[in-house]
């Protein structure tokens, strides 16, 4: 190493540093050369899976070169959902990082009734999140999803960001789960082409119908609800990726789904086979690979896949 040129040990340094952060405290603690060098990929990884992690990682941060503090590119953060002072921490963090953060993923467990509001405040306290290209809301443990959150007043929070996943366990009326949909979708710019819900959705006559306007006329407004849903443009692709359908809503998204296909200038509407039931663990090991380059970098917003049906 003591040939090689300074650039050339950061580039090393930077396809090292995508396992959560494991590598970089390794490579920081091997001598004050390579402490200093790395510090422009100290935080370019970062999975944090506790609480405690998250205090570590809080007080790290704050101490950290703003060399450090820039290097920060993709966040998986476990937000405890029973945990006021866990909430707390992990708001601070997302607002630390947000400046030059570029993937967010926030997981809340275990699950309680409210924590789709709880994943909507953690990025709507944030003046913005400039760089911001993918954001994963899940909460996969179940629980009572509730309607009863409120969207914070915000403005373009988001002016860069392409995908948008929302992913729940609990059955939940769309109307609810499009609420929020709607309401990031407000708070992004002009380049958000794809959005995914994953979980238990329901939905009543007249919501098919709704979404049905909304995928093939994607300018126009729905005034019939409160607030009224917004207009889906720019988007292009509307992907459903259930636990669980009630039947007779499976055939009609089915053949939506061919409409879809069929008519111009129509959002596609895309239906994925029903979603294992993954511990987020899993799913936090699933999102290293894809930061380390062994899975694709579109590994969660898969399109093409063929819709095989589910379990009503």
């Amino acid at each position: 190493m003591d040939v090689l040129p300074v650039e050339v040990i950061e580039l090393i340094f930077l396809a090292a540093c995508c396992d959560g952060g494991r590598m970089a405290g390794s490579i920081r603690a091997t001598c004050k050369t390579f402490r200093d060098i790395s510090d422009a990929c100290r935080f370019r990884t970062v999975a944090i899976a506790s609480e405690n992690q998250a205090l570590s990682f809080r007080d790290a941060f704050r101490q950290a070169s703003p060399t450090a503090q820039a290097s920060m590119r993709h966040l998986f953060v476990m937000v405890p959902g029973e945990s006021q002072s866990g909430i707390a921490t992990a708001e601070e963090i997302v607002r630390s990082v947000a400046q030059s953060l570029e993937t967010l993923t926030c997981v809340v467990t275990p699950a309680i009734r409210g924590h789709l509001g709880i994943m909507l405040r953690l990025v709507s306290t944030v003046t913005q999140f400039p760089q911001l290209r993918a954001l994963t809301l899940r909460c996969d443990d179940g629980g009572v999803l509730g309607d009863d959150f409120t969207t914070p007043e915000a403005g373009i929070l988001f002016p860069r960001l392409q995908y948008l996943h929302l992913a729940h366990r609990a059955m939940a009326p769309f109307t609810v789960i499009h609420r929020a949909v709607d309401y990031l979708k407000t708070c992004a710019g002009s380049h958000l082409r794809r959005v995914t819900i994953s979980g238990g959705t329901c939905m009543k006559r007249g919501d098919l119908s709704d979404f049905r306007e909304m995928l093939l006329f994607p300018k126009r407004q729905l005034p019939g609800n409160s607030p009224p849903w917004s207009a889906l443009c720019p988007l292009q692709t509307y992907i459903l990726e259930p636990y669980y359908f009630i039947e007779s809503f499976r055939r009609g998204l089915t053949d939506l789904e061919k409409e879809t296909r069929e008519r111009e200038g129509a959002i596609r509407l895309v239906l994925l086979p029903r979603c294992a039931r993954i511990p987020w663990q899993k799913r936090m090991e699933e999102w290293l690979l894809v930061r380390a380059g062994e899975l694709d970098p579109l590994h969660e917003w898969p399109e093409d896949i063929p819709w095989t049906g589910v379990n009503p």
